[in-house]
């Protein structure tokens, strides 16, 4: 594992530092470290193959030893001796043969241990009843496991998102990541989205922005208050069902080694090829892919470095929207593009938003100038709303941000 952090890193190097002596060194660490734990093994491997081969000579020799004192005390005759001298010989072979596998045995318990450790724990969100099954009729099966930890075998409802116009809310919600569990990340928030809204969420750094997209997405469960999704409780519904009417396009594009139209419709089963360039056309990347000389068969390199970040980013949008999400969630989803890149983007949210709830966080607030409803967040609660120019009109924390960003001199 160390080694394969080692190889990552100098994957990722970018800048010379001159710092090859340093690099080597540590390199010489690790391996050294490794092969002083490997020293141990073998000293142990050997010493156990040494003894499992002797075993049948020191049988042999004590055989031997003792039967030549029966003989001579007439307590055995000769046909006793070489009955008794042949079982003692194969004996001794048998127990050799079984201490050649003491170190087998030990690393196949220690490996059952630890594999028996994972499938004790629990995911924090139950997602599948089938997983739930499989786990439990494996255990049977096995008679690995005395007892098993309790399972919730709830699948949940599955989402309504006609149900009501109300299409998300947070009421005094508190979270804390469980890495990090004293230190509070939402403390109290309480957040109205209507159904088809475009709504911004905007704030300093570690406010809880993109901590909202997080538990709306269901990465994580909240401890204290409650978050409803379209009038039903999130930790009620199926987490598949969920996510299946969500689409997030988050600052980190990840695109996989192989075709546009592979990344597109990765992870969906449709094969319809109208639902294919038409989300790709709702992202304003089809007539880019159409200028390709193999179009949507045209390889995307490996992790996409192939294409710029502005169409890696529309590629992003474009496999988000051929799920025809009824929730779409930005994570600052252009703050990585430059300018021109922004604007081509920017165009393809506006027309990927169209129709749903669409919940966007954004550092550049130009992206939510535009935007139904802007929520300002600060230390995990929100301390204004309204659109941009009534934020601007209070000559609160928002104005102080598009001050700051130069965005509207409107204010006075």
């Amino acid at each position: 594992m160390a080694l394969f952090g080692l190889s990552e890193s100098l994957d990722l190097i970018a800048t010379s530092l001159t710092l090859e002596a340093k690099v080597l060194d540590n390199y010489s660490d690790r391996l050294n470290f490794t092969v002083k734990k490997a020293y141990k093994h073998i000293a142990i491997s050997m010493a156990l193959f040494g003894l499992s081969e002797s075993l049948d000579l020191i049988a042999m020799a004590l055989a031997f030893w003792y039967g030549g004192r029966l003989l001579s005390e007439r307590e055995y005759d000769a046909q006793t001796f070489f009955v008794v001298f042949t079982a003692i010989i194969f004996g001794g072979q048998a127990a050799g043969f079984l201490f050649g596998f003491t170190m087998n045995t030990t690393k196949a318990h220690a490996a059952a241990n630890q594999i028996l450790h994972l499938r004790a724990q629990q995911p924090p969100i139950n997602s599948s009843t089938d997983t739930t099954k499989a786990h439990a009729a494996a255990n049977q099966i096995l008679h690995l496991r005395a007892q098993q930890p309790p399972i919730n075998s709830s699948t949940g409802a599955a989402p309504n998102p006609d149900s009501g116009e109300t299409a998300i809310e947070f009421s005094n919600v508190r979270f804390s990541y469980p890495t990090r569990p004293d230190l509070p990340i939402l403390r109290g928030l309480n957040m109205k989205i209507h159904q088809g809204q475009f709504v911004g969420i905007v704030g300093a750094s570690g406010c809880g922005k993109t901590t909202v997209i997080s538990l709306l997405e269901r990465f994580y469960d909240i401890k204290s208050g409650d978050i409803r999704i379209h009038g039903q409780r999130l930790i009620d519904l199926d987490v598949h069902a969920h996510r299946a009417t969500t689409g997030l396009v988050s600052q980190d594009t990840t695109l996989y080694q192989g075709s546009i139209k592979d990344n597109v419709l990765l992870g969906t089963s449709t094969e319809d090829e109208s639902k294919l360039i038409q989300a790709c056309k709702d992202a304003n990347i089809h007539d880019f892919i159409m200028s390709l000389p193999e179009g949507y068969d045209t390889d995307s390199g490996s992790r996409g470095l192939a294409l710029s970040g502005g169409q890696r980013q529309r590629i992003a949008v474009a496999r988000a929207l051929i799920r025809d999400p009824k929730l779409l969630l930005l994570d600052e989803a252009t703050s990585a593009l430059d300018t021109e890149s922004e604007e081509v983007v920017q165009r393809a949210l506006e027309t990927a938003a169209k129709g749903r709830t669409t919940v966007a966080v954004a550092h550049r607030l130009s992206t939510i100038r535009d935007a139904d409803r802007i929520f300002v967040l600060d230390r995990g609660v929100v301390v204004e709303e309204g659109t941009h120019d009534e934020l601007a009109k209070m000559k609160g924390r928002y104005w102080e941000m598009v001050q700051a960003q130069s965005l509207d001199r409107v204010a006075k």
